[in-house]
């Protein structure tokens, strides 16, 4: 599955995960081991962030495992994933599980969320401290970012201000000023930040052009505005909220938020820009108001991207017949793998590849009686100059193995690699009509020699190419 890296050493194995984003996720394990019954510790090494104005949460980690003489242990369950591929989920295999529970944080958090609209107003949502993509050439999606202050704490908090940057090059956190590492802008559209309706009269915001303000608003070089002050929102770069004569109580949480304008273009392909937002508050006690320490969040992050679903046809070698059940694997630029399995017609489809970024592909397993080709290829998508896609790669699209056949965005096919014409042995002559002028490229295949009872293969058959237009 994607954002996950997995290591084996003995009967250690360790999973990395950038993100746990969905409820349920499925992550499935090709181990080269021997063929017997053997016990694996599985480490997760997971950045996993709870939100912080819900409730205790638990979650669960189940493990389902077989090898190739389907060796139970103590441990089973049903075979609800069909792990065994024999088409049946009430046959068993080896289980095992895990609990993590999650408690409610005890203090005060800020929180962001970004919320990306499409065009049908479908949404989807980050929370602090993740990365949300955006699709680059899509006009059409729009961004909200909430923010959120929460009082988890045992006691009442007031005279709250909150300070926030959106996102350009070389801004930085409010509390320590080191940079956050954006790449591109993220701006404030005109309507400016949106205040609860409960907190309207409670409220004033106020804008600035200045990188790195501090909450002292009589300082004039702070720059501070009022909304109708402000020329253009497209200058502003950091926002304060004052929350006056008001005290949150322990266990409530206030939310403001923006529409974010976004900068597009495919030149910013896989480059991601930050923004932050710090709290001053103080404390409410049984002795009296105390000042407390200023809180800021970790980073939330925009990422540009553009992705593309890859159909692959796995041909072998004699270039005439499909391959049924190969296994590959396909690893990314960070060393994220996927197991990926050929279906009946021979075929691979392989969804939210990025363009940009560069992939390897490289037989694990195959059936009898083809040989494994443990022949590693390289390939990736990218926007030429007339911001078109462009496959390159290790001869992408006559791979003697793996024929790429398609790339699609949204269901439709914006890249296609090229037609493949078969001719098979018949004895005879064969004549082939130019459907459209081209570049075309011939291969020619001779037959491999025999096999013979003692596991022993013939020489390899001849094979020429050439290029015609």
């Amino acid at each position: 599955s994607p954002g996950y890296d997995m290591s084996t050493n003995a009967n250690l194995l360790t999973v990395k995960q950038k993100a746990l984003e969905k409820e349920e996720e499925r992550l499935q394990f090709l181990l080269d081991e021997e063929n017997k019954l053997q016990t694996f510790k599985i480490y997760i090494d997971a950045e996993i962030t709870p939100d912080p104005r819900e409730s205790d949460k638990s979650l669960t980690f189940e493990v389902y495992g077989l090898n190739r003489n389907f060796d139970l242990s103590s441990n089973y369950a049903q075979d609800i994933y069909d792990l065994n591929n024999n088409g049946r989920t009430n046959d068993y295999v080896n289980y095992g599980s895990a609990r993590l529970d999650f408690e409610k944080a005890s203090d005060v958090r800020t929180v962001t969320v970004v919320k990306i609209y499409d065009k049908n107003n479908n949404e989807r949502a980050i929370i602090t401290p993740k990365i949300t993509e955006v699709y680059p050439l899509d006009d059409n999606e729009k961004a909200k970012v909430e923010i959120s202050l929460v009082n988890n704490s045992d006691e009442r908090i007031q005279d709250i201000k909150i300070i926030g940057k959106v996102g350009y090059p070389s801004n930085t956190y409010q509390l320590n000023d080191s940079l956050l590492g954006s790449q591109f802008n993220i701006r404030m559209t005109s309507d400016g930040i949106i205040v609860p309706d409960e907190l309207r009269d409670k409220v004033t915001i106020y804008y600035s052009q200045n990188s790195s303000p501090t909450d002292d608003i009589a300082n004039l070089m702070n720059n501070w505005n009022l909304k109708e002050n402000v020329v253009s929102f497209d200058g502003i770069l950091s926002y304060m909220i004052v929350i006056n004569d008001y005290t949150l109580n322990e266990g409530k949480n206030v939310t403001f938020a923006y529409d974010a304008k976004m900068q597009m273009g495919t030149n910013l392909l896989n480059l991601t820009t930050y923004i932050t937002h710090a709290a001053y508050y103080k404390r409410v006690t049984d002795s009296g108001i105390v000042e407390a320490s200023p809180i800021e969040q970790r980073k939330t992050g925009f990422r540009m991207v553009r992705k593309y679903k890859l159909s692959l046809t796995d041909y072998k070698k004699a270039g005439t017949r499909i391959i049924p059940n190969s296994i590959y694997i396909l690893t990314d630029e960070d060393n994220n793998q996927k197991i990926l399995k050929t279906d009946n017609n021979g075929k691979i489809n392989v969804e939210g590849l990025y363009v940009g970024k560069q992939y390897k592909i490289q037989q694990q397993n195959i059936s009898y009686p083809y040989l494994l080709d443990e022949e590693e290829k390289i390939f990736k998508v990218i926007n030429n100059s007339y911001d078109e896609l462009e496959l390159s790669g290790d001869e992408v699209g006559t791979y003697k193995i793996l024929s790429i056949d398609d790339i699609t965005i949204n269901n439709d096919v914006v890249l296609n690699v090229g037609e493949r014409y078969i001719f098979n042995y018949t004895g005879s002559e064969q004549t082939f009509v130019v459907p459209k002028s081209g570049n075309y490229k011939l291969e020619v295949w001779g037959a491999q020699g025999g096999y013979r009872s003692n596991s022993e293969y013939g020489g390899k058959g001849g094979y020429a190419s050439g290029e015609i237009t």
